[in-house]
């Protein structure tokens, strides 16, 4: 069975979010997946207007820019890792840009076909410990369930609700690691490895019960 996972690092740079990005998608391929990565750097996304031409007809937003090569992508994908680095405790700006940009698809054309990835996984990267990497996971998976897909955390180093990392200067992450806690010694990276690989079995488990059970993709409303 052939599963697509789609990667997006929403950052402006090369630098720490895209690392862990990277990272769940190399444990993604190790599990058979096919993948793919969105880098946001030199990438320009407009916020919406709020202009409702899309409601005019076709479902496509009007703004020229970088967003529908990306949405494309994202919509033809069976599952997704989205990472964010995390910008005055949340996510930052052009990752909220393009995740309001989706309006522009309602709900009866998403339920409708094949229109948007099964399984989502959220990684947050910020300069402190506790820099506010939960809001930005939480404000993910809200538009996860927001656009129908199923949000899946971690359980390595410990249960989460997704891929977290504390990383000030650029490539800090490699050596982000999990030291204070009960149990073994692990790391961001481990983190970030384990939710590609729940994110990738879980689209695999879903898209074996849609087979197995004869329920299309546009009967699936949650």
């Amino acid at each position: 069975m052939k599963i697509k996972l789609l990667g997006i690092s929403s950052s402006p740079r090369h630098g720490n979010t895209e690392t862990l990005v990277k990272e769940a998608l190399r444990a993604g391929e190790s599990l058979g997946a096919e993948t793919d990565f969105i880098s946001f750097v030199d990438k320009e996304i407009k916020p919406c207007n709020a202009c409702n031409k899309c409601r005019e007809g076709g479902n496509t937003c009007i703004i020229s820019d970088d967003w529908n090569e990306i949405n494309s992508k994202f919509r033809n994908s069976d599952c997704i890792i989205i990472g964010s680095p995390v910008y005055l405790g949340g996510v930052n700006a052009q990752l909220k840009a393009f995740m309001d940009r989706t309006h522009s698809e309602n709900d009866e054309m998403l339920n409708r076909e094949k229109a948007r990835p099964l399984i989502g996984g959220a990684i947050a990267v910020a300069g402190g410990r506790h820099g506010g990497q939960d809001d930005a996971l939480r404000q993910i998976r809200v538009f996860f369930e927001k656009r129908g897909i199923l949000p899946v955390g971690i359980r390595k180093p410990h249960k989460q609700m997704g891929a977290t990392g504390h990383a000030y200067y650029e490539s800090d992450i490699i050596n982000d690691k999990w030291t204070n806690w009960r149990g073994p010694p692990s790391s961001s990276l481990q983190g970030a490895s384990d939710l590609g690989r729940r994110v990738v079995l879980m689209a695999r488990i879903f898209k074996a019960g849609m087979e197995a059970t004869g329920i299309g993709f546009e009967e699936f409303i949650y």
